[in-house]
């Protein structure tokens, strides 16, 4: 098995690197174009482009910023590096529900049976996303958002803070549902 690796530094790095410890991994370094200095005692290794040249390591790419985290996942994927999956002791996930490669799921989320979760995603903090619910790839559904059975969200599309999304609501790709809103179905 290869290193584990987080690409990022910030707020969700850090969040990453407590799931990943919390769950037995012992995470090897961090990448960061702007951070030198230790990630809550894990060490900066380099810049961003520096982890294209470890081969088999293993990387979660802790970018906020959808835009950047796409764009890292693919490069890091086409250098042959692996994705992996962090999903928090604490947080819930159906038998029945798939998780796709390099997805967060964070500590008190809900991810009910039948729930589809794209590549790439984050499910923040107590979110919800009910049975058979769609969340595409390289989306962000924010700390205490919920969705309702059968809600759809598209690629690259953020769901706020405290949002709700009914039964069968559609999100379209690239949307940003601001934080407290109610998305009603069709």
């Amino acid at each position: 098995m290869g290193k584990i690796c987080i690409l990022g530094a910030g707020g969700h790095a850090r969040v990453v690197l407590d799931i990943l410890q919390s769950t037995g991994h012992a995470v090897d370094g961090v990448f960061d174009d702007a951070r030198t200095d230790p990630l809550d005692g894990v060490p900066v290794l380099g810049p961003c482009a520096a982890l294209l040249e470890h081969a088999g390591a293993r990387v979660i790419v802790a970018l906020g910023n959808a835009t950047l985290r796409r764009r890292w996942a693919e490069d890091l994927e086409r250098a042959g590096l692996e994705l992996l999956t962090a999903i928090h002791p604490r947080a819930y996930v159906a038998a029945s529900a798939q998780i796709g490669a390099g997805s967060v799921v964070c500590a008190g989320a809900v991810v009910g049976a039948g729930a589809q979760i794209g590549r790439h995603a984050i499910i923040n903090m107590l979110a919800g996303v009910d049975h058979d619910c769609i969340v595409a790839d390289n989306v962000h559904i924010a700390p205490g958002a919920r969705l309702c059975g059968g809600a759809r969200v598209g690629e690259d599309a953020m769901v706020g803070a405290g949002a709700v999304l009914v039964p069968g609501a559609v999100v379209p790709s690239g949307m940003q549902v601001p934080a407290g809103q109610v998305v009603q179905a069709g």
